[in-house]
This record gives structure tokens, C-alpha cells and sequence, in this order.
């Protein structure tokens, strides 16, 4: 399969993966597992949902759903289910952990999923891994997300400079009546810089969303893998 392209169920391996010479699937020679938290007691909200499947999703547009490329899978905990009011199915039975010995003592986890990802590559996996584990999950403010939006949207990398000016920023909120023009009570250009700076600059490079380079007198602003991975996270902000 190229990369984008994964079949409906997710534990639906056998067609990906290698098999021995009567048909047997043969697990990846590489396996990560990750837990996953939320954090609190309630429920998990849209942007985290979106969250976690913009992550997902970024590993299947990266790699081939195939024991070559990267396969996973996730499976929740009854402590997750524990978030909701609504109780499980009748036939749908989901014990708490138990010990497999009446002399053990253990501490069992209590994460909210497990995160499974296996290739027959390690740097696959690897790499699976870090760009997992440093996904963003905070929802960040509309007016960032339409900033990043904006220097996506008119970055084409083909010129002697990549990037988008600050000032192009600077028109571009003021037509959108962002928030820090909009809300701004400076009388001049410059004042309005200082609010893009503070505002909106500042915190997106303090979180390696962008990337700011300086060419004479100019400044361009850029989008990191971070920010575009930001920004497939929470466009529907806009």
C-alpha cells in the first residue's frame, strides 16, 4: 500500500506483513509500545480527539502500511472507559488487571491506551516514536492557527527566500481583523509590530511552530514540521 492509504480495521495485518511458507503471518522484527494519558478524569475533548488522530494520521501519510513502512494500532484501558457516565455494552466485558499468581503484588498500569507500532525497519519505529511523543496536544488560539494557515498557504519555497514577510503578516491580520491588530490601540505601523511580535510571533517560535530568518532588512517567517504538524491538527479552528 503507498503511504495515505490503510485498510478499515486496524489490526487488519496479515495482508501487510511477511508469512512463513504455510501462510503464517510473521509479527515485524521491530516493536514500540507507548502509553498514552490524559491527564484529569473527564472525558476527552474534540481537539484532543483531533489530536490524536492528526498524529496517526501523519504516520500513514509518512510511511506504507506494510511491515517495509509502519503498522499500529491502539487499544484502551478500562481506565479510560472510566471517564464516561454511559456504562459498556452488557456483552462487552473490560475487568480491571488482575494478578496472574495469588504471591505476586505487582502495580499495574493505569494509562489511558497503548500505542503499538511495529515495522521490520528500527529507525522506522524510532522515528514513529519521537514524532509521537512530541506531537502537540494543546489546542492552540484561532488567531495562531490562521497565522500558520496564512504562511502555509503562501510559502512556495521556489524563490531566492522561503518564508513570508512580517509585514505580509502584519496586512493579513489587519484584513482578518485578528485579534492583535484589531484589539490594538497602537496609532502606528510600528506599535502594530511589536503586537505581532508579542502577541503572535513570540509564542508560536517559543513552541518551534515557526521559524524566523533575517534577509537585509527583512524578516521571513516560516512554518516548522512542528507548525504544519500543528496546523493539520486544528485547521477546522478556522
Amino acid at each position: 500500500m503507498v503511504p495515505g492509504a490503510t485498510p478499515e480495521r486496524q489490526h487488519a495485518w496479515h495482508d501487510h506483513v511477511r508469512t512463513d511458507d504455510h501462510d503464517n503471518a510473521k509479527l515485524p522484527r521491530h516493536q514500540v509500545l507507548l502509553y498514552a494519558s490524559l491527564g484529569g478524569d473527564e472525558p476527552p475533548t474534540d481537539s484532543q480527539r483531533d489530536a490524536v488522530e492528526a498524529a496517526l494520521s501523519t504516520l500513514d501519510d509518512a510511511y506504507e502500511w506494510s511491515n517495509d513502512g509502519l503498522l499500529h494500532s491502539i487499544a484502551y484501558s478500562p481506565a479510560y472507559f472510566r471517564r464516561f457516565d454511559a456504562s459498556l455494552p452488557d456483552d462487552l466485558d473490560l475487568p480491571d488487571p488482575e494478578p496472574l499468581s495469588p504471591f505476586e503484588d505487582p502495580t499495574f498500569d493505569t494509562q489511558d491506551a497503548l500505542v503499538h507500532l511495529a515495522s521490520d525497519r528500527g529507525d522506522v519505529v524510532l522515528k514513529a516514536e519521537h514524532a509521537l511523543t512530541t506531537y502537540p496536544i494543546e489546542r492552540p488560539s484561532h488567531e495562531h492557527v490562521a497565522v500558520l494557515s496564512f504562511v502555509g498557504e503562501s510559502t512556495d519555497g521556489e524563490g531566492r527566500y522561503e518564508g513570508v514577510t512580517k509585514g505580509k503578516i502584519l496586512d493579513f491580520g489587519a484584513h482578518e481583523e485578528l485579534p492583535f491588530v484589531a484589539e490594538s490601540d497602537a496609532e502606528t505601523r510600528k506599535g502594530l509590530y511589536r503586537r505581532l511580535d508579542s502577541r503572535v510571533l513570540s509564542p508560536l517560535l517559543e513552541r518551534e511552530y515557526v521559524a524566523v530568518s533575517t534577509v537585509g532588512r527583512e524578516k521571513y517567517v516560516s512554518l516548522t514540521g512542528q507548525g504544519e504538524n500543528v496546523l493539520r491538527a486544528f485547521d477546522y479552528l478556522l
